[in-house]
This record gives C-alpha cells, structure tokens and sequence, in this order.
C-alpha cells in the first residue's frame, strides 16, 4: 500500500510540474498576445498574407519589420521581433542561433519556412498549428 501511495504521490508531482507545457522562457506568446506580432520579412507578396493571416488567427495587431534578411535573424536571435517569413533553407547556418518551423509550400508550390526566437516552444506551437492547417508540408 506504501509503494501505491508513493506512486500516486509521484505522478501528481509530475502532473503539477508540467504546467503550461510548453513554455517560452522568454514569454514570446504571452508579448505577442499583449503587444501585437512583431514580423520580419522578405518582398514577397504570398508571405505578407501568411503575416496578416497568422496575426488574424492570433486575434493580435501585426506590426510588419522589412529589413534584410541578416538583420531581421540578428533581430530575432535577440528577441527584438517575434517572426520572421521568407525562403530559408532549413539546412541554413542560423538554424544553430534560431528555431525553424517545418517547411512548407506556399500557394504557388513554393516551399518556405518560418524562424522564431531560440527556444520558444509554446509560440511554435502556435505557429504550427496554423501553417499545418493552411498549407502543405515538404515532405
């Protein structure tokens, strides 16, 4: 009867410990939800709708960054925006520095992914919850 006790005691702990999973340690979803999405992206007309669309699903302002790509990474590995859409190969270097989303075709076939700040798994989550219900994903 000790070792049921100790186990259900166990389980709980661990239920209680795995509150809000997953999480942003730098609260991305919780800044977004409250300041708007910050976005960065490329000229490219099919991914400023992918931005409107996101920020739409979100029910949050969209406050659109375009600057060069290099910059817009450095922005995002510094969290100082909260997305960035464009034609990012998912074997890019800045994979090391940033998280990618999953890529995906675009509506012309043509395969983009997204970048998030480094380890905010509750905001990709998010994202990828919406680019799956919308697009198709590269196999």
């Amino acid at each position: 009867m000790v070792w049921l006790r100790v186990i259900s005691l166990s389980f709980l702990l661990f239920l209680i410990s795995c509150d809000n999973y997953p999480k942003d340690p730098e609260d991305t979803l919780m800044r977004v939800q409250e300041n708007g999405l910050r976005v960065g992206f490329e000229d490219d007309p099919n991914l400023k709708q992918l931005a409107i669309d996101l920020s739409r699903n979100l029910k949050v302002k969209l406050i659109r960054i375009n600057r060069p790509q290099e910059t817009l990474l450095e922005d995002l590995k510094a969290f100082k925006i909260h997305l960035m859409i464009g034609r990012l190969s998912p074997d890019s270097p800045w994979k090391k520095h940033v998280g990618f989303t999953r890529p995906y075709k675009d509506k012309n076939g043509e395969d983009f992914l997204l970048a998030i700040p480094p380890g905010e798994n509750a905001f990709l989550r998010k994202v990828e919850a919406f680019l799956s219900e919308r697009y198709e994903r590269v196999k």
